[in-house]
This record gives structure tokens, sequence and C-alpha cells, in this order.
């Protein structure tokens, strides 16, 4: 049974991109689609993997399509059926250049572009599972955030999200929306310095009504931070601030991932070869126990971060 599916970043001769399955315990791989690009297909996927429903994935591709924008995509997960559901045109009346992936509620899909829409810095959009009916919810234009690099996050009928760039210091954003593209506000703005993140990229975790997230820089030594926050905003806190060298990693990247009450993460450089890292720390509730909504989730004291070094270490004698 086929079980991890992955998207992998360029590579090729035509700089676009494979969609592959890995087995589960089975060594090798089996390309399901090769991207081609030009007008009929997307290229180079990039933040995410497809979203599976039933016996089918659906992802988005940052270029490629008529207008080298980007695409949704549907396939079966036996690599049939590949069906380009829409083409980015970019402009003011569509996005462009999506880098993450596509977030369902009920029959419907949401996602970001991180270019396009009334104000040329991305947008959030919907869409049906057989691509009709697309409609922007939202476009940015630098002040309210600019460039989202990620997915969007569910919890009950509110999306929330970030952007790298944009928000009162330029130096990126929380944002939530209700998903009839009601309510949009903004829940903080990342003012960088040693007391605040700078330059979000990935999603967000929500971990009862506390959302959890990442920055490439800011903190202490400018190398990024961990940071967590109440779905309304408040109580926005540094868990950790990346020191680099070889104890600590630095510049994260991607998205947090929860297993049990402890979050998983990597970050790009640091470590003993400063090749990067990977790293948790635990977060420790009071009942009720961790659930992805409902329910105020209580920390007893700021989690530790603890580094967990898989970068490459010299050899010597």
């Amino acid at each position: 049974m086929w079980r991890v599916r992955l998207i992998t970043g360029a590579a090729g001769r035509l700089s676009c991109s494979w969609l592959f399955c890995a087995a589960v315990l089975q060594a090798g791989s089996f390309t399901l689609h090769e991207f081609s690009g030009g007008s009929a297909d997307g290229a180079s996927p990039y933040h995410g993997v497809p979203y599976v429903s039933g016996s089918t994935l659906y992802g988005l591709t940052r270029d490629g399509g008529a207008y080298g924008a980007g695409t949704a995509f549907r396939m079966n997960t036996d690599g049939t059926g590949f069906t380009v559901l829409h083409t980015f045109a970019g402009g003011e009346r569509d996005g462009g250049d999506p880098y993450g992936s596509l977030t369902l509620s009920g029959s419907t899909f949401y996602g970001m572009t991180s270019l396009g829409g009334l104000g040329g810095w991305g947008t959030l959009f919907r869409m049906n599972m057989d691509g009709t009916g697309l409609t922007l919810l939202h476009g940015f234009s630098g002040s309210n955030g600019r460039m989202p690099l990620g997915s969007l996050t569910l919890s009950g009928s509110t999306l929330y999200g970030m952007t790298q760039y944009g928000g009162t210091s330029g130096n990126g954003t929380v944002f939530r929306i209700n998903t009839d593209g009601t309510g949009f506000g903004l829940l903080h703005s990342f003012a960088g310095g040693a007391s605040d993140g700078a330059n979000p990229e990935g999603d967000l975790t929500i971990v009862g009504s506390t959302l959890y997230g990442m920055t490439r820089a800011g903190g202490d030594t400018g190398r990024g931070t961990v940071f967590k926050m109440d779905l309304n905003g408040a109580g926005f806190a540094l868990l950790h601030e990346f020191a680099g060298g070889s104890s600590d990693g630095a510049k994260p990247s991607g998205s947090l991932t929860l297993s049990g009450s402890t979050l998983y993460g990597m970050t790009l450089m640091g470590g003993d070869g400063n090749f990067g890292t990977v790293f948790h720390f635990a977060i420790i509730p009071e009942p009720p126990c961790l659930t992805r909504s409902g329910g105020r989730l209580a920390l007893p004291g700021p989690p530790q971060a603890t580094s967990l070094n898989h970068a490459a270490r010299p050899r010597g004698g």
C-alpha cells in the first residue's frame, strides 16, 4: 500500500518537478507525474504536499499554465487522470505564483497566491473541488501583508495564515479571515529585532486555542524564532530564539508538526556542520488534552526548546 506522497523541488533538465509516491518500508519510488510546464501543465510545486481526498490528489504549482503564473491540479493516487483545474493568470482579477497547499472545508478548497490581486501582493482564494467557482476573498496590498508563502490553517469557520512581508514594519504578518471572505484582520505585525520575529514562512499549527509558528529572521541574533499566540491575537510570545552555532539551529524552514504534546521542526542552518537541524519542544497542557479545535490550552510555563542536531558532523581521527 502506498502511503507517503511527496512533491520534490525543482529538478530535471526542464527545471520542473516530479510528483511521486514512496512506499512505506520499501526502498525506491515511482513517478506519478512529471510536470512539463507550458500552457497545458504546471511547473515547480513548492511548499507542502498534495491534499488527499479518497483516491484523488489535489495540489498547486508555482509556475506553468497558460499564463506562467501557476496552476491548481488533481490526479488519481495511481497517477491517472491528471487534470489542470485552474490556470492562474495574475493581475487584479486573479492570483499568481501559489507557494503552498490547498486547505479543504466541506467541498471547498482554500488557498493563497504570493502575487496578484488588487494590491498586487498576493491573494486568498476559494474554489470548488472540480475547479469551478474560483473567487478571490482578499487581496494583499502591503500594509495588510505581502507575499503569503505557505498554506492556510482552518479552525471552525476561520482560516489563519501568514505573509512573509508587509504589515506595520514590513517584516510580515499573521492574519485571519472567515471562510465566507468576511472578517479579515491582522493578528500580529512582526517588528523584527531582538524582541520579535521577522519574515514568517510556512503554515501555522493550531493546538487547542493557540497558534504556533516560526519566522526565518528576528530574535536576539536575527536567526529566527518560534512563537505562539492566542487565536484572537492576544498573548504573543517568543518561545525560542535560534542562536545558530554547533548547539542550535538557525533560519527555521517549513512548518511545525504536532505529535502528542510535542512540536517538531527544522532549520536550514546551524548544528555542528552548519547544515541544519531537526528540533523539538514539549507543550504541556492542563486538561482537556490537546485538540485541533475547542477548549483553551493552558500552559503552566514557557515550553523548553530542545535542538536535535541531525546535521552532518565533521569526520576526524
